[in-house]
Formats: C-alpha cells, sequence, structure tokens
C-alpha cells in the first residue's frame, strides 16, 4: 500500500513545493527503484530548481547509478544555491572523485572543511584525493582526522590501513 498509495496522492494534490516529490524519491530509492527515484527527483527540482536538499539527494542518486558527471553537475548547481553549505560541497567533491578528478575533488572537500571543519566525509575524501594525487602521507592525516572526529567511521579506518599499507 505504501509507495502507490503516496505516488497516487502526489498525483491528486498536485502540489507545487518540491518537498512531497523528494519524500517520494527517497522513499523510491529506498525501495530500490533507483529509475522512478531519479525522475522524482526531476519532479522536486521543477518545482524548485535550486532546492538544495533535492539537488544533494539527486547527485548521490547519480552517482549510485553511475552517472557521475551528471552528479558533477547537479552538485555543482548545489554548491551554486548554497555556497555557504558544507554538504554540498562535499557532494561535489565525492562526485568529481569518482570522475578521477582528484585535484578538483580536493579543492571542493577543503571548501568544505573550511566551512566545517569537523566534517568526516570531507577529511576522508581530502585523504582519498591526496593519496591519489601522490601524497600519502598527507592523506594518512586527513584519514586519522576523519577517525577522530568520528571513531566508528569504517571507511575512514580502511582508507588509513590502505594508505599506511603503501
Amino acid at each position: 500500500k505504501g509507495l502507490p498509495a503516496f505516488e497516487k496522492e502526489l498525483e491528486a494534490f498536485h502540489s507545487q513545493r518540491p518537498e512531497p516529490y523528494l519524500e517520494f524519491a527517497q522513499a523510491l530509492r529506498a525501495a530500490g527503484q533507483p529509475g522512478r527515484a531519479l525522475i522524482a527527483f526531476q519532479d522536486a527540482l521543477r518545482r524548485d530548481p535550486a532546492y538544495v536538499p533535492a539537488l544533494l539527494e539527486y547527485a548521490a542518486a547519480l552517482k549510485d547509478a553511475g552517472q557521475h558527471a551528471q552528479a558533477v553537475a547537479i552538485a555543482k548547481r548545489a554548491t551554486a544555491s548554497a555556497p555557504a553549505d558544507p554538504r554540498a560541497w562535499n557532494t561535489l567533491g565525492q562526485a568529481q572523485l569518482d570522475l578521477a578528478d582528484f585535484r578538483a575533488a580536493l579543492g571542493s572537500f577543503k571548501q568544505a572543511l573550511t566551512l566545517d571543519p569537523e566534517m568526516p566525509e570531507a577529511h576522508n575524501g581530502t585523504g582519498i584525493a591526496l593519496a591519489q594525487i601522490g601524497d600519502p602521507a598527507a592523506g594518512e592525516a586527513e584519514f586519522r582526522e576523519a577517525v577522530r572526529v568520528l571513531p566508528n567511521y569504517g571507511e575512514a579506518h580502511g582508507n588509513l590501513a590502505n594508505v599506511l599499507a603503501w
């Protein structure tokens, strides 16, 4: 009853607000329907092209779908709409990592950390970018900082172990 009922209510309501469409997109994504979720994210953004929560979620969904260039483009829209939001810069950095654009990713993560020095995901991303451009010692320091901020951050622990094994 859940998703079909939600979709039926959404169609009947004809909201001009992006929030219901974002919620529907999130529900579709959680239900393992990524293609339909991408369409619902687009529906949300048609109602408000600068709606940062939808831009961030849409970029992440595109990234998960392997559409990395599109994820970068959407994340750039998020940073333009909310330049003071560290989540937007972190999302952009993550998408840039997927394109192996490590220097651009490094710049995005550094901007995220300027805005929120305690963001463990940005420290982890910075570490990945630094290691990939040939500075594993600086990458190690960033992985350690990510773990300091969030001690149970498994991905950062794994990246730290990998860089120490180099």
